[in-house]
């Protein structure tokens, strides 16, 4: 018996090996929120999917669900969300706190897309200041829609702005240390 096969947008937040020529994927889905994803034969060096499931990249995923899990059987549009090396540790921050943050099998569609548009501004940039202020706001957008930081009079323009631009990131310079302090509050109370 055939079965359905499901197509969403995603990202890929981790990747592992898995016997010889499989892959297993972190990934954080418009549709289906962060789910656990195989990959067989990604590995190998002829497969179709070797090159759309590296970390930090994102596209349009087509996904078999199965007794054991989710697998995965087409990346299409696959495309890096870094154009700039120095954002590499900075998305890699993000992806990691998603990871662990994001409620699996619960789709969050606002968030999906809230977080693709904050990677892919990130990436682009080289700037230091850019990247650190920018991966505040990013983390206190994740928090917020999460529900575990509420939305603080000081720091509502950063958690009700739907994306990032240069003037908000500008704008969180002065008030970084305390938003770090906000976070790591935030982070503490999740008992992650």
């Amino acid at each position: 018996m055939a079965r359905a096969i499901f197509t969403t947008p995603g990202i890929v937040l981790t990747r592992g090996g898995v016997g010889e020529s499989s892959l297993l994927l972190s990934l954080l889905t418009r549709e289906y929120g962060r789910i656990e994803a195989r990959a067989q034969g990604a590995r190998n060096a002829g497969s179709k999917l070797r090159f759309g499931l590296e970390p930090l990249h994102t596209g349009l995923f087509s996904l078999v669900k199965g007794v054991a899990g989710w697998k995965i059987v087409g990346v299409e549009r696959a495309e890096s969300l870094i154009s700039s090396p120095a954002g590499v540790k900075t998305l890699g921050n993000i992806t990691a706190l998603l990871s662990r943050l994001a409620p699996p099998h619960e789709a969050v569609p606002a968030l999906f897309d809230l977080v693709r548009k904050d990677l892919f501004f990130l990436g682009a940039t080289s700037d230091g200041d850019v990247l650190r202020n920018g991966e505040c706001i990013t983390v206190l957008h994740i928090l917020s829609h999460l529900g575990y930081v509420p939305t603080t009079e000081g720091f509502a323009p950063f958690i009700e702005q739907e994306s990032l631009t240069e003037s908000l990131i500008e704008t969180m310079k002065p008030l970084r240390k305390e938003a770090v302090i906000l976070i790591n509050t935030s982070l503490a109370a999740t008992g992650l």
